[in-house]
């Protein structure tokens, strides 16, 4: 019996696809033309494209760091250093792929901090126009001030 496809490997297969889609659906939403639009309404459409860029990537670390194992997502609550490491792992009852958890009891398991904001560096930076523009024009003047 096949097993459903997890969710997360359909979002890694398709992340292109995805935020593509995103972005050709806000160009096809303008009201205007981007350098018509406000900086507040350019900020809203950037601040809806930086959420789903940033839940994508973190989708394609997940897959790129699982490298086909199976995996279960939970948050790490505690860690204690002693004479060994112990720690405390939370996972959602729900969460997928937890049976093969269950079943590893007693096995050796790979731990694998896969940090989604390790690859969305800058992306606070990209703003609406006129703050772009001004970001340009000061950092123009600082290199002509050297």
């Amino acid at each position: 019996m096949n097993a459903p496809k997890d969710f997360r490997a359909m979002t890694a297969q398709s992340i292109g696809k995805d935020l593509l889609s995103a972005l050709v659906t806000e160009i096809k939403l303008l009201p205007e033309p981007w350098q018509k639009l406000s900086e507040a309404k350019q900020n809203d459409i950037i601040d809806r494209l930086r959420a789903r860029v940033e839940h994508n990537v973190g989708m394609a670390v997940h897959v790129l760091a699982a490298q086909g194992r199976a995996t279960v997502v939970g948050d790490l609550e505690q860690i204690v250093i002693k004479d060994g490491v112990k720690a405390t792992l939370k996972f959602s009852p729900a969460a997928p792929s937890l049976h093969e958890l269950y079943e590893a009891q007693g096995k050796a398991v790979l731990v694998i901090v896969a940090a989604a904001a390790d690859h969305t560096a800058g992306m606070d930076g990209v703003k609406g126009w006129k703050a772009w523009h001004e970001q340009q024009e000061a950092e123009g003047a600082e290199e002509g001030a050297e």
